[in-house]
């Protein structure tokens, strides 16, 4: 990019970008109970996110909007107008959350630590629990990027040069039984896949 270029983008007029929503929440009026420690040693919020945001999907139809951090969380917020986590999972991995991705009320979370989890939402009031009810351990190293088919059936994971596969067997139509296996892998990369989403039924990845 050349110095002008750069300048251009630098010099971005913001009114073009209008901000739409903000949320409500008086961070000053929060009881002190939703303070934890974290890994920084400092106090955070049980909304809050301690590190950096690393990933965020939404669910237009359920009204959601996910969320995931270095803080090795993921929380789960309404996109009503009062903007209100619904949901909080502070250890969701062990290392870094680099990747999410949903369909059908199902999430995907993929870590820097090579594996994927699998979340189902349990509805209590106006609150999400998450359950986990699987673990993905294929990957050698760190998982990236996440993507889905259109139909949901087949989960993409992209991590250290290999783009992995995975359907879930159909076991009766038994809907809770979260049971995925590796239909192939793909090889091409000659570093890490760092982005990866689905069009039509190909994979285009970088």
């Amino acid at each position: 990019m050349s110095v002008d270029e750069l300048n251009t983008v630098r010099g971005l007029d913001s009114s073009n970008f209008p901000q739409i929503e903000k949320s409500p929440i008086d961070f000053n009026c929060l009881s002190a109970k939703n303070y934890v420690k974290i890994h920084r040693h400092k106090q955070n919020l049980w909304i809050q996110h301690a590190d950096a945001v690393s990933g965020l999907a939404v669910d237009g139809d359920r009204g959601e909007l996910y969320s995931i951090s270095w803080d090795k969380s993921f929380k789960t917020w309404k996109t009503s107008s009062d903007m209100a986590c619904i949901d909080s999972v502070g250890s969701a991995h062990s290392e870094a959350v680099n990747a999410v991705a949903f369909s059908g009320g199902i999430v995907y979370t993929g870590s820097a630590n090579g594996k994927i989890k699998v979340w189902r939402a349990l509805a209590s009031g106006d609150r999400r629990k998450r359950s986990l009810k699987t673990t993905l351990s294929k990957h050698d190293s760190s998982v990236n990027a996440l993507a889905l088919t259109p139909d949901g059936a087949g989960l993409a994971s992209g991590g250290g040069g290999v783009i992995l596969v995975w359907e879930r067997r159909d076991n009766g139509g038994d809907d809770e039984d979260m049971d995925f296996f590796v239909a192939c892998c793909l090889k091409g990369h000659k570093g890490a896949v760092l982005s990866l989403v689905c069009v039509s039924e190909r994979f285009v990845t970088r």
